[in-house]
């Protein structure tokens, strides 16, 4: 089976992105490190070039690790599933591994250099939830002891990316066939396009193709992405795909994206413990994620807690937008007021998270018998409660003002309603 070269993006992101020139012996794309002092010339790496002037990577990532808490990984790769289009999401996870598939659009080289990167997308669509920057980064959190820093560093672990573009790749994959990795030319550029990536995410931002020897923190030569990890997610994945056959049909697999990842210490005993509040906010919150149709988590079907919603936007030409002056001036606010017809199921709704900007934010749980999604909701870095500013200050009331003009209009026009 032919692969996209994770080789090939290293070195359009080096040529292209950086535009370092492609003689430059002073830049090294295949290091996976900061800086290298070698024969007294400094050989600047990969992570270099993403995160600038880091050369102590092990206390620079929990800056961007610990923003938020393992539960807010998974609503990365469920956010990864609505920002391509995916009608079916799936995880699967045991005491060693964790995996999740989804059925969208296929990641292409923009897509890839989005969820290496921190704060920054390539996403620019109105409807994407990734325009907001929201940080892929999070997930590796998943391989290790708390942040997960060390097995990062010391270890090279790092969760793997298969995301393929037809249904024979998926099952060349599941059937262990020989790769190939293909580099782009001229004549083959529409086969290098239609075929998969496969490879292994190091220090959140270095991607590496399987048994590709590089260049490791200390400049000596290693293999990143070893056949073993590569058997262990074929093996998990044949493993998940018998287990759960009733839930999952090939046929609406034909295109997707898979995220493979040995997890950390004590990190299969978190997800069992938070599983009831992930579960609950994936079901609130497929009510705005209108595309995606099915959520499996293992064996169950995370069905969708059907709400009531009143819909509104805010034009960004408006007033009221210009006073509220959101973060992301590109597109109107839009603004979900979602709540139960039969007012006696709310009490599922007041012991829940009120506020959401697409997911739940944790901690703001406010006896509420509804919730408001909004999209220029400012959250904490956490993600987990409103912030005090002026953005909120002057964004809740528009949407109160929003709500009384609505009931006033069916007060007169639709009494039941």
């Amino acid at each position: 089976m032919k692969i996209k070269s994770a080789k090939s993006f290293r070195f359009w992101y080096k040529t292209k992105i950086k535009e370092i020139d492609r003689y430059n012996r002073s830049h090294n794309e295949n290091f996976v490190g900061t800086y290298h002092t070698e024969n007294g010339k400094k050989i600047k790496g990969f992570f270099e070039m993403y995160h600038g002037d880091k050369p102590d990577i092990a206390s620079y990532l929990p800056s961007i690790l610990k923003i938020a808490e393992d539960g807010q990984a998974i609503y990365e790769f469920l956010q990864n599933a609505v920002d391509c289009n995916s009608t079916h999401f799936y995880i699967f996870y045991n005491e060693k591994y964790f995996l999740a598939i989804n059925n969208g659009e296929p990641f292409d080289i923009e897509g890839l250099q989005s969820i290496l990167n921190i704060a920054q997308t390539t996403k620019k669509s109105c409807d994407k939830i990734g325009r907001f920057g929201i940080g892929f980064k999070l997930v590796h959190r998943l391989v290790g002891k708390n942040e997960g820093v060390s097995e990062l560093v010391n270890q090279y672990k790092g969760p793997i990316l298969f995301s393929w573009t037809k249904l024979q790749d998926l099952q060349g994959l599941m059937e262990k066939q020989p790769l190939k990795p293909l580099l782009p030319n001229k004549k083959n550029y529409q086969e290098f396009i239609n075929a998969p990536y496969l490879l292994k995410l190091i220090l959140t931002n270095f991607p590496a193709e399987p048994n590709e020897t590089v260049k490791d923190l200390h400049y000596k030569e290693r293999v990143v992405f070893s056949q073993e990890e590569l058997n262990e997610l074929i093996d998990f994945l044949n493993d998940s795909f018998q287990r759960h056959a009733e839930n999952i049909k090939m046929n609406v697999l034909k295109q997707g994206s898979i995220f493979f990842l040995r997890l950390g210490e004590g990190k299969k005993e978190m997800l069992d413990r938070d599983y009831e509040d992930l579960k609950q906010g994936v079901q609130y919150s497929m009510n705005t994620l209108k595309r995606l149709q099915k959520v499996y988590i293992n064996s169950e079907n995370i069905g969708k807690q059907t709400l009531e919603l009143e819909e509104f936007e805010i034009a960004k030409n408006s007033k009221e937008f210009a006073l509220i002056n959101p973060e992301y001036k590109e597109c109107n606010i839009k603004v979900s007021f979602g709540y139960y017809r039969n007012y006696k199921q709310s009490e599922k709704i007041k012991a829940s998270p009120n506020f959401y900007k697409y997911f739940p934010m944790g901690d703001e749980t406010n006896g509420f018998s509804f919730i408001i999604h909004c999209d220029s909701f400012s959250n904490e870095a956490n993600r987990r409660k409103l912030q005090k500013d002026s953005i909120n200050k002057n964004l809740l009331p528009v949407i109160s003002n929003f709500v009384i003009s609505r009931l006033n209009e069916y007060k007169a026009n639709n009494r039941e309603q």
